[in-house]
């Protein structure tokens, strides 16, 4: 957690002096989705053995995993946001409430997704499979 969260400050920085907020955002994305898979495939490893306690390479595995979704995380958290009140003009009066309202829905969506995402995923590990719990996030469902 606490990764995650300190993370975007190097996240902003790289976006603000080498990369840009664009490239950040579609880095960070395939970063993102390559941390899920490989979180799903260690979710797969656990599944398949048979012992109590698993090897030690498993362990770094699923954590390298959890550090990739982190580092994503943190390229992504500070440039979305950014990208999306950019869309407004400054200079238009309507367009400056407009924006405010926008922040105000930003939170508002981002904490009820993550409410009912949690909730969700946590019922489908528990009762299906914490290959399926890590698997659904990993979905390209912009394809589907």
């Amino acid at each position: 957690m606490l990764t995650a969260s300190l993370v975007p400050l190097l996240g902003a920085f790289v976006a603000d002096s080498f990369l840009g907020r664009y490239r950040t955002i579609i880095i960070s994305s395939l970063i993102y989705t390559l941390g899920l898979g490989l979180l799903t495939l260690s979710a797969v490893f656990t599944s398949l053995g048979s012992t109590n306690s698993p090897p030690q390479i498993q362990i770094m595995f699923f954590f390298f995993s959890l550090y990739l979704v982190a580092v994503a995380q943190g390229g992504h958290k500070p440039c979305v946001q950014a990208f999306g009140a950019d869309q407004f003009d400054y200079d238009d009066p309507e367009e400056c409430q407009a924006k405010s309202s926008f922040f105000n829905w930003w939170f508002c969506c981002v904490s009820c997704g993550t409410t009912v995402n949690l909730v969700v995923l946590i019922y489908i590990q528990d009762n299906l499979g914490w290959v399926l719990g890590f698997g659904i996030p990993c979905l390209p469902w912009e394809l589907l």
